[in-house]
């Protein structure tokens, strides 16, 4: 039994703990409640898959692929679904720019936990999307925590999405979404003219996550359009190439032209 004996000293220790619980919750609001599900190694690579619960704003509550210690995400859903998406928002909007791709052919390289394709399956049932993925422990993954075999309209090839591209021949896909990465960086073979002039050739709509700016994909489109016409544009570390214009109503913050 503690007694007190003096009066401030009582009041302060009231306000000590008033202090330590605000920051514990505090804490809970603005971090979540993180819990761990599984650690893994793949190409040398350390990744966890985690979910983050926050108690008074449950619609933020997320799962996330990541590279463990790091901000780096391969892939991130909300465990609720909801209109607005956790990971490349930006092609939610352009699916609401070109409707028609809802009903459509979407190619994806590069798979991760698989979140693009799921979030594009749960937006509209009638999109397709072909998923490529070289690693055997990624689909896994995406499977068990992302459960991605339950979306009908999703079709997952373990297999090499660069080759599959050059093969492709003529116009298949309504939209392709590059998002392939050894570390944070694209493999060289995803920065050449020979890719660039195959994927826009496969796909009518081009979209290359680059992670950072230190690449030359800006030159690679430039000599493209030399030869035909298109339209490049950058959000973040986004870029999109399109046969058609992008208005500013694509997001709600502001496109860069660089084409």
């Amino acid at each position: 039994m503690i007694i007190f004996q003096d009066g401030n000293a009582r009041d302060g220790v009231v306000v000590f703990l008033a202090i330590g619980i605000g920051f514990i919750f505090g804490s809970v609001y603005l971090d979540g409640i993180s819990v761990r599900y599984k650690v893994f190694k793949e190409h040398g690579i350390l990744y966890e898959v985690h979910d983050t619960f926050y108690p008074t704003r449950h619609f933020d509550s997320h799962r996330i692929l990541q590279c463990l210690g790091s901000n780096w995400y391969q892939s991130c859903i909300y465990l609720k679904s909801q209109k607005r998406w956790m990971y490349f928002d930006i092609l939610r909007r352009i699916l609401i720019k070109f409707p028609s791709i809802n009903q459509g052919d979407v190619l994806v390289i590069g798979g991760g936990g698989g979140a693009v394709p799921i979030t594009m399956s749960q937006q509209s049932d009638t999109i397709h999307v072909d998923l490529f993925e070289t690693s055997h422990a990624m689909i896994n993954i995406a499977k068990r925590f992302f459960h991605i075999d339950q979306y009908p309209h999703i079709s997952i090839y373990e297999q090499d999405g660069y080759e599959y591209i050059l093969s492709c021949g003529s116009r298949k896909y309504d939209l392709a979404f590059i998002d392939v990465f050894n570390m944070n960086v694209i493999p060289r073979i995803f920065q050449t003219d020979r890719f660039i002039s195959h994927v826009l050739l496969v796909a009518r709509h081009v979209v290359i996550n680059f992670g950072s700016h230190d690449t030359h994909i800006y030159q690679l489109l430039e000599r493209y359009n030399k030869k035909k016409k298109i339209y490049a544009y950058v959000y973040k570390s986004v870029v999109i190439a399109s046969t058609d214009v992008l208005e500013n109503d694509v997001h709600e913050e502001q496109l860069t032209r660089i084409l």
